[in-house]
């Protein structure tokens, strides 16, 4: 017989990996079995890596989220699953943030204005996240200041919206 402390779980951790950190959801609470229930929800991991850095079996489905096809990269070697241009940034909001650091804050608002807007994009992650467990594929150097930190944080914080197919 288990005893409910054998089933705690603890908040969801931070896991620093490759120099980028991931988010790995838990949904159980105290004292809940996984075994026992069905009524437990899993919540699919979404993760954050560089499009160069190596593909692993942990990747689950890689989503290449810049509107530009990495330099220097074959679509082989990428091991893209699928690419989805729409959820990138404009080419105005890359030309103006042109990766300066000062220019975060603002930059995070901007491109959340325009994920706000693109909802038909948005709810297609998150229909691919309900599937299996998703990295979020980005060429920048910086792994702290890009596009992909912004989607991801939008995807995890941001209400569902409705989308133009579902209202019409």
């Amino acid at each position: 017989m288990s005893r409910a402390t054998d089933w705690i779980n603890p908040l969801p951790l931070r896991v620093i990996s490759e120099g980028l950190q991931y988010l790995a959801p838990l949904t159980l609470h105290f004292g809940q079995n996984p075994m026992a229930t069905k009524s437990v929800r899993r919540q699919q991991s979404i993760a954050l890596k560089r499009v160069y850095d190596s593909p692993s079996a942990n990747d689950g489905l890689r989503v290449l989220v810049d509107r530009l096809w990495p330099r220097g990269l074959s679509k082989d070697a990428a091991k893209v699953d699928v690419w989805i241009k729409e959820v990138a940034l404009s080419a105005e909001l890359r030309k103006w943030f042109n990766h300066e650091p000062e220019r975060w804050t603002e930059f995070k608002h901007r491109y959340r204005q325009e994920l706000a807007a693109n909802v038909d994009a948005i709810e297609h992650l998150r229909e691919l996240s309900k599937t299996k467990p998703l990295t979020l594929l980005f060429a920048a150097h910086d792994t702290e200041h890009n596009n992909a930190v912004v989607l991801l944080d939008f995807l995890q914080h941001s209400p569902a919206p409705h989308s133009r197919a579902a209202q019409a």
